[in-house]
């Protein structure tokens, strides 16, 4: 799935390589904190997730809008380079 495509996270799933996949009802809080823990991870579709889903809460957030755009640009390059 690529990250452009919404419709991973409408269904609440976005798969990370091998890894387990964070889902809308998985019992983890769905907050900036959580989305900056995954990101310091690595793991930056879930951060990526998460972010999206607190922008459909509060879509005018610009903060958001950028972390969003950021963590797409670094899925691109992730993705030409792997």
């Amino acid at each position: 799935m690529s990250f452009s495509d919404t419709e991973g996270l409408k269904s609440g799933v976005q798969r990370v390589g091998a890894a387990r996949t964070v889902r809308a009802g998985d019992d983890i809080f769905f907050t900036r904190t959580m989305a900056e823990v995954l990101e310091g991870q690595g793991r930056l579709e879930d951060a990526l997730v998460i972010y999206k889903i607190l922008a459909d809460t509060s879509p005018h957030d610009p903060e958001l809008k950028e972390k969003i755009e950021r963590l797409r640009g670094l899925a691109r390059r992730r993705t030409r380079s792997g």
